[in-house]
C-alpha cells in the first residue's frame, strides 16, 4: 500500500536537498542501512564530498546521531541502487519535487521566453561589439566568447578556469571579474550560481546589445568598420583591459 507521506526537500546554501533520514523513511529502509549505502557508493571522493554533506540530528531519545544532507545528484546516485515498484514510485516523486523546487529557485529559467535568433559571430560583428562597448576590448572579448558558447540562447555553465582557457589566456582572472561586473551594470549580462554545482552560469541579453549597435550605426560619423572575412587584427595583448 502506498504511503501518504510526501518527499521532504529544502533549500540549503542555494541548493535543493533532502536527507538520509527522509530517504530511509520513504524507501522503507533502516537509516543505518542508508548510511552504509552512502558510505559504500562507488563514486569519486570529490563527487561524494559535493553531494553528501555529513550532518547530525537528535533521535527520539535525544541522542546525537550521524546523517547526510543530499543534493539532487547525490539522490540520483544513491537511488540507482533502490529497486522494486515502491522504490520506483518514490524516485518519481522525489524527481518531481526536486524539479518543482529548482524551478521556483530559478524563475528566470522557468519563464524565460523563446530567445531570438542566435548571433552570427563574425569578425565584423566583433568590431561592432568592440565599438558599441566603448572600445573596451576585454569586455568585447568576454562577450564574444559567451556568444560563441550560446549564452544568448540559454544559460551557459562554465568554470572561471575554463572561461580563461576559452579566452586563450588573454584575460586574467581579475580582468574577467571586472568585465563581468561592467557588462552586468550595462544590462548586457546576467550571472548566477548553479544551485547544485555552484558554478557560474551566464546569460547574454541580446536586445540591449542590438540597441547599442544600432545607435552606433546611426551616428553621423560612425567609426570605420572594415569588411573583414577571416583575419582580425587587434591591439597588443598588454593593452587588454
Amino acid at each position: 500500500m502506498e504511503t501518504a507521506l510526501k518527499p521532504r526537500v529544502s533549500i540549503v546554501s542555494g541548493a535543493v536537498t533532502t536527507t538520509s533520514i527522509a530517504i530511509a523513511e520513504h524507501f522503507g529502509k533502516l537509516h543505518k542501512d542508508v548510511l552504509k549505502a552512502i558510505r559504500n557508493l562507488d563514486c569519486s571522493k570529490g563527487f561524494h564530498g559535493r553531494n553528501f554533506a555529513p550532518v547530525e540530528y537528535q533521535d527520539e531519545k535525544g541522542e546525537t546521531r550521524p546523517a547526510y544532507r543530499i543534493t539532487r545528484d547525490g539522490f540520483a546516485m544513491l537511488a540507482m541502487g533502490f529497486t522494486g515498484r515502491q522504490a520506483a514510485i518514490w524516485k518519481e516523486r522525489y524527481i518531481e519535487v526536486f524539479n518543482a523546487m529548482e524551478a521556483a529557485l530559478n524563475p528566470r529559467e522557468a519563464t524565460q521566453p523563446e530567445p531570438p535568433a542566435p548571433w552570427l559571430v563574425t569578425p565584423r560583428r566583433f568590431l561592432e561589439i568592440y565599438y558599441a562597448l566603448g572600445r573596451r576590448i576585454g569586455a568585447a572579448m568576454l562577450l564574444w566568447v559567451l556568444l560563441e558558447l550560446g549564452a544568448d540562447e540559454g544559460w551557459v555553465q562554465i568554470t572561471m578556469r575554463d572561461l580563461i582557457d576559452e579566452l586563450g589566456g588573454n584575460l586574467s582572472l581579475g580582468a574577467i571579474a571586472g568585465n563581468v561586473k561592467r557588462l552586468q551594470k550595462a544590462g548586457l549580462l546576467d550571472v548566477q550560481a548553479h544551485p547544485n554545482t555552484g558554478r557560474r552560469c551566464y546569460f547574454v541579453h541580446q536586445a540591449p546589445l542590438h540597441e547599442r549597435i544600432a545607435a552606433l550605426r546611426a551616428r553621423p560619423e560612425p567609426p570605420g568598420l572594415p569588411e573583414l572575412d577571416d583575419a582580425l587584427v587587434l591591439e597588443a595583448p598588454e593593452k587588454l583591459q
